[in-house]
């Protein structure tokens, strides 16, 4: 018995990282503003500033499916990719996904609640498809683990959160109490899953080995400490800030948006960078050898 020692092999480059992390990202930024908007009665879809924060969502997915059509190196038979819907998740998330772009613009050009939700229902199928692509890679020893799929799909949830965040402090939009309180649970929701991820109880050699650069010293600092601790301080400190209307205190509200919502982005995007780039070593190959037969 023959055994081929685990590799390092480049399954996917950095156009499938854009794909994968301004996808996530922009999954997560309209279902949660979705939400937003669903808590805070009174407050009317067509008002120019919602229709223009949601305009950001498919394009950010237009342009990560331009990346990944060049991760193939023939651009032009990117439509060949939904001939496969019944086994290939990377259809599936191409097929969502341009619903989703479709309904979005939809949505856009003529407000209305249905379009809305059939246009949320969309992008939850596409990031999860996402995840579930990741996850079907078996030849891909850290990605064809269960708590890959959910880890991309937190992880997308808090990038959305982290853009909602820019644009609202940017941009003046409205942010309740209740969405603060929503980006600390989306916070502490990814941190659990990662953290288990990162440790993966009872792994085998080869997947901690697969896993290791998730667990250096620099990654933890960025991912955990940028991505998570410092945002989450700062949402702490927006609780008795949000709903103030004084300029003084408006102004540090949108400040601390801002830099909290960055802090987020920036730590979901060095964890896709890490899990995509860094976690791609193949498995083993175990390679018997037949017996041999006498011949009579």
């Amino acid at each position: 018995m023959e055994h081929i020692q685990p590799v390092k092999y480049r399954v996917w480059g950095w156009p499938a990282v854009f794909n994968f992390f301004m996808g996530g990202m922009a999954s997560g930024f309209y279902v949660l503003r979705f939400f937003d908007i669903s808590l805070r009665e009174g407050i009317a879809f067509s008002e120019p500033q919602d229709m223009i924060s949601m305009l950001l969502s498919p394009l950010l997915i237009v342009l990560g499916f331009l990346f990944m059509t060049f991760e193939a190196g023939r651009p032009l038979r990117g439509v060949y990719i939904l001939g496969n819907l019944k086994s290939s998740w990377m259809s599936r998330e191409v097929l969502s996904g341009t619903v989703f772009v479709l309904l979005a613009s939809m949505n856009w050009l003529f407000p209305h609640p249905l379009l809305h939700v059939l246009s949320v229902g969309a992008v939850l199928v596409y990031v999860i498809s996402q995840g579930c692509m990741v996850y079907r890679a078996r030849a891909v020893t850290a990605w064809n683990v269960p708590l890959a799929p959910i880890s991309f799909f937190t992880s997308s949830i808090v990038g959305g959160c982290g853009l909602l965040l820019i644009v609202s402090g940017l941009s003046g939009l409205a942010f309740s109490t209740q969405m603060v309180v929503t980006g600390i649970v989306c916070l502490v929701l990814n941190l659990f899953v990662y953290g288990i991820y990162v440790r993966i109880p009872q792994a085998n050699h080869a997947l901690r080995a697969a896993t290791a650069i998730l667990r250096n010293p620099l990654s933890l600092l960025v991912v955990l400490g940028l991505g998570h601790l410092v945002p989450g301080i700062f949402l702490i400190l927006l609780l008795p800030l949000t709903g103030l209307h004084e300029m003084a205190s408006k102004h540090l509200q949108d400040a601390l948006f801002v830099l909290a919502g960055l802090a987020m982005v920036s730590g979901v995007a060095f964890q896709k960078i890490l899990v995509i780039l860094g976690g791609n070593s193949l498995r083993g190959i175990f390679m018997g050898h037949p017996q041999s037969r006498s011949v009579c």
